[in-house]
């Protein structure tokens, strides 16, 4: 693709979807990678179409039976965002314009597993699932273009660097759909961990005026039921 005043685009997909060992076993997977062109033209940088920006990941899932009441899944998906410039212009300097004297980047990559499992156990139906999730982002901007009188603007960074890892554990027991008195119970737990890097550096060598360090953890575990009566 090609857009008026702004740089080329390129999407490619592709997926599969294949069953295997006599229907017993299913596989499917995506895959894409998608270049957006940029269209903002930055005249304190002295670049056109600074804001382009490259995504890709996949995905890849496996289900199958484990013998005639249970079945079993497993799956993986990743995905990749980089983004060479922020999205924002300034006003008169004219169409899809701004001046600033840093690029500001962003990077956000994100992965994550799940396993189920599903059957029946004396009637009735067990369902399981455990899910983990990685997080990360990377963030800058022009901390000078805030104005601020000691600082020349394109000088000084302000860069966010923050990671996110959620662990999720869930298992139920259900009676059958037809019962005139149905019931559920179940467990929950989860564990999230998230970690947050905010500093001020100089982009020329590196070196850093402020950091901060700051750390959150929130564990969680939950019981649930419900009853039903016609």
């Amino acid at each position: 693709a090609v857009t008026a005043d702004g740089g080329a685009a390129a999407p490619i997909d592709a997926v599969v979807s294949r069953p295997r060992a006599h229907g017993r076993v299913g596989m499917g997977g995506v895959a894409y990678d998608d270049q957006a062109g940029g269209y903002i033209d930055d005249i304190g940088l002295g670049r056109n179409d600074t804001n382009s920006a490259h995504s890709y990941g996949g995905r890849l899932a496996l289900r199958g039976r484990l013998g005639e009441t249970w079945q079993a899944g497993v799956s993986y998906a990743t995905q990749e965002i980089n983004v060479k410039n922020s999205q924002y212009v300034e006003g008169g300097l004219g169409a899809y314009s701004r001046r600033l004297f840093l690029r500001e980047p962003h990077d956000n990559d994100v992965s994550h597993l799940s396993f189920t499992l599903e059957g029946t156990l004396a009637g009735a139906t067990v369902k399981a699932a455990v899910n983990h999730l990685h997080h990360r982002l990377r963030t800058r901007y022009d901390a000078g273009s805030l104005g601020m009188p000691q600082v020349a603007t394109g000088s000084l960074a302000y860069d966010e660097n923050q990671r996110v890892e959620l662990a999720t554990e869930d298992v139920s027991l259900s009676s059958r759909p037809d019962q005139r008195v149905r019931w559920l119970v179940g467990l929950f737990g989860s564990q999230s961990s998230e970690t947050f890097l905010p500093s001020l550096v100089f982009p020329s060598n590196g070196a850093a005026v402020y950091g901060e360090h700051r750390h959150d953890q929130i564990d969680t575990v939950a019981s649930f039921g419900e009853i039903a009566v016609d």
